[in-house]
């Protein structure tokens, strides 16, 4: 009787005593034993204290690891499927609840970066041709695909199980798709079309759309992170067809790191207090509300897009991880600003170049718009660091630039007062806008003597204009609108005009950019990013003038 009350079942308890079921009923039923739903209730708890122990045995021996695991990018199913195979001794049902116990964070959506550029892309022309009914050729497709394309796009659906003869349907597909829109430029589809053609046509190619699972064309999440930075309109853009009227424009308020996290900690912070989900729709709704009290933060979009996934960024919350990226100390000197920045520049300009090279071709356009944006980034917070130096350590400059016509009231004020106070003068805004101007490197609102502003005088035009088009494709690859396209188109032409390498009479498109520079051997990408080589040799030129 002992047994039955600590669990034991009675079929296991004739077993052992060699009776029948039935006569061990007689028996606890004579002793006035539990009955049967009493018995089964504690059977229950029994195995719930056995299953929480064996959970807690579990995640004491393997908490460490699933933490690394999940920080290297690996799915839950990844992790369940290596544990059966390493410790077949412990019961899935274990490892599934010791994972869920633990709090970890796993990606689930490896589709984001598993196909290639093309592929993607690809993925929007075939819903494209498919919604329209559009029927294409051979010769269409002979003529509008490139053999890589080709390549890359039918590797990647025999990789999912699909055969030749589909593949050439959706290379048909494709072509007749971009063939359109040359003769009808207003051909478009929106976000709701897309997933509603999507489902559609993964019926049709034998696959299925699951969460975690790794199907093709990629949902509109996915084409909206690869090709618009989260935004649909300007994923449709970025390979030439114009949206529609309809949806969000994008913003242009850029957020410091810092917003990112304080936006994520104070969500969570916020899910926990009222016990409400940490999803994504959920921080959205939060965003929304936070906006109507005046507190202005990032979308989730953009957000989803910094951390490149909403599980990265929760993570981040949590963990207190931080994006890094690489900033220029403050304390450089005026001797050793010029020099210092010109060979990181030169390491930086040697490195990206080999690393492209040898990446595959579908990893290429993403390192190329990663390597635009820290290149100029770095040399624009470098020359700031380098400006400041220069002047501060010229006894004369501020009487130059008191005796410089143009000066604003607010500055003469802050120059003529005792003493100076030149680092409220010398602000980020004004340094980057001097920049800015038609004279780029150049313009230096008479701070400089003489002799030093003739050795930026002396930088070759064709590099000053490449320094240009340098800056505005990295504007063009952060926000991607139609004024940074067509600030781009302008430089890129005047570039034109000096170096017949970047004479172009195609739509300056994302896709369209990538591919130029990264074609000929990336010579075009090498002569852009070459002058900001040559812009600080003739920054170190007047360095050393200015420094006797």
């Amino acid at each position: 009787m002992n047994l039955y009350e600590q669990g034991v079942p009675g079929t296991d308890l004739a077993e052992r005593y060699g009776v029948t079921r039935q006569r061990i009923d007689q028996i606890l039923k004579a002793r006035g034993a539990m009955d049967a739903v009493q018995a089964r209730a504690v059977r229950s708890e029994r195995r719930a204290s056995e299953r929480f122990e064996g959970v807690q045995a579990f995640l004491d021996e393997h908490d460490t690891s699933l933490r690394s695991l999940a920080n290297s990018g690996a799915t839950r199913t990844e992790v369940e499927s290596k544990f059966a195979l390493l410790t077949p001794e412990t019961s899935a049902d274990i490892v599934r609840e010791a994972i869920r116990r633990s709090g970890v964070l796993f990606d689930v959506n490896r589709e984001e970066y598993h196909f290639g550029q093309s592929v993607v892309e690809a993925g929007v022309w075939y819903i494209l041709a498919s919604a329209n009914a559009l029927r294409g050729d051979l010769p269409v497709a002979l003529a509008e695909l490139s053999l890589d394309e080709m390549t890359e796009v039918a590797q990647a659906l025999a990789r999912l199980g699909i055969g030749p003869e589909r593949s050439k349907e959706v290379l048909v597909s494709v072509a007749a798709a971009r063939r359109q829109l040359i003769a009808a430029p207003d051909l478009t589809i929106s976000k709701k079309r897309y997933d509603e053609q999507r489902s559609v046509a993964l019926i049709h190619l034998g696959l299925t759309g699951g969460h975690g699972s790794l199907v093709w064309p990629p949902t509109s999440q996915t084409v909206m992170k690869r090709l618009g930075s989260g935004y649909w309109k300007d994923a449709l853009a970025s390979i030439g067809i114009t949206a529609s009227g309809l949806g969000r424009s994008r913003g242009l308020i850029v957020f410091e790191e810092s917003d990112y996290q304080s936006a994520m900690t104070d969500f969570l912070h916020h899910c926990a207090a009222t016990e409400s989900p940490e999803s994504f729709d959920s921080f959205e709704a939060w965003v929304s509300n936070e906006d109507r009290l005046g507190r202005q933060r990032p979308s989730g979009a953009a957000v989803r897009n910094f951390y490149q996934s909403w599980t990265n960024a929760k993570r981040t919350a949590l963990t207190g991880w931080s994006v890094q990226s690489a900033r220029p100390s403050a304390t450089s000197t005026a001797a050793s600003a010029a020099r210092t920045a010109l060979h990181d520049a030169s390491n930086a300009h040697r490195s990206a170049l080999d690393q492209l090279s040898g990446l595959p071709a579908r990893d290429r356009a993403a390192a190329l718009v990663t390597f635009v944006k820290d290149h100029m980034g770095v040399f624009e917070a470098r020359r700031r660091v380098w400006f400041r130096a220069i002047v501060k350590s010229d006894p004369g400059a501020i009487t130059r630039r008191l005796a410089a016509p143009g000066l604003k009231p607010a500055q003469r004020l802050l120059l003529e007062a005792t003493p100076p106070d030149l680092d409220a003068v010398l602000t980020d805004m004004y340094l980057d806008r001097l920049l800015g101007t038609t004279e780029g490197l150049r313009s230096t609102d008479g701070w400089l003597e003489s002799d030093a502003q003739a050795e930026l005088d002396s930088i070759p035009e064709v590099d000053l204009s490449a320094m240009r088009v340098m800056r505005e494709l990295r504007n063009f690859f952060t926000h991607d609108s139609a004024e940074s396209q067509s600030r781009l188109t302008t430089a890129m032409s005047e570039l034109g005009e000096l170096d017949d390498r970047f004479r172009t009479d195609r739509p300056l498109t994302r896709r369209f950019i990538c591919r130029w520079l990264l074609s000929d051997d990336a010579n075009r990408l090498a002569a852009l990013s070459g002058s900001v080589l040559a812009a600080w040799r003739g920054m170190l030129a007047a360095e050393a003038v200015a420094s006797g």
